[in-house]
C-alpha cells in the first residue's frame, strides 16, 4: 500500500469490537515502536504491553473505550537527549513518534487504534505499579473497529488546507 493511503486509511476508532489480536499482530506494533527514530538514538521510553487485569486497571485511569489491548508508553526523561542551549526535553517527542509509528504499522495489518492522551497519570501510575522514573505519556488503544458504531469510526475528514497549513 502506497504511504499517504495508509496515512488516510489509518483514524481514531472509539469502539472496538470482543476479536482479540494475535500475538503476530501485537509484535509487528510493538516492533514498529521499537524502530522509531529517537533524538540522538537513546530510545528513552518504557512500552507496557496492556491485557487482562493490568488493562482493565488502566481503564479506570483512562479512556480506552473497550479495546482490546493497549500499549502504554513512558519516558524515562532523565535519560532524554536535552537541546544544550535551552534544557529542551526531547523525551515526549521520542514518545509520540513511536506512537505514531505503532498507529501506522497498526493500520498496514488491519488493527484499529486511538491514541489516548487523557489519563489520570497518578492513578495509572499507582494501579500498574510504575516504577519511579517512568513517566507515562501517551496510551494506544488496539483491536478491531466495531463497524455498526459508524458515528465513533468517521474519518477526520475536515483538514485545514496545505496552503493554510504551510508557510514559506
Amino acid at each position: 500500500m502506497d504511504f499517504l493511503e495508509l496515512v488516510k486509511q489509518r483514524r481514531s476508532c472509539r469502539a472496538f469490537t470482543a476479536e482479540s489480536l494475535t500475538e503476530e499482530q501485537l509484535q509487528l506494533i510493538l516492533t514498529a515502536a521499537q524502530l522509531a527514530p529517537s533524538a540522538c538514538n537513546i530510545q528513552p521510553l518504557q512500552l507496557h504491553l496492556l491485557r487482562g487485569e493490568r488493562l482493565e486497571a488502566a481503564r479506570k485511569c483512562a479512556w480506552l473505550y473497550n479495546c482490546q489491548a493497549a500499549v502504554l508508553v513512558c519516558t524515562l526523561d532523565d535519560k532524554a537527549w536535552v537541546r544544550k542551549h535551552d534544557g529542551e526535553n526531547f523525551a515526549l517527542a521520542d514518545a509520540a513518534i513511536a506512537v505514531d509509528h505503532m498507529a501506522l504499522a497498526a493500520a498496514s495489518i488491519g488493527v484499529d487504534s486511538c491514541i489516548i492522551g487523557a489519563i489520570k497519570l497518578a492513578d495509572l501510575k499507582q494501579a500498574l505499579n510504575l516504577p519511579e522514573g517512568e513517566h507515562a505519556q501517551l496510551i494506544l488503544a488496539l483491536g478491531h473497529a466495531d463497524q455498526s458504531a459508524e458515528d465513533k469510526l468517521k474519518l477526520h475528514d475536515k483538514r485545514r488546507a496545505l496552503s493554510e497549513l504551510v508557510s514559506d
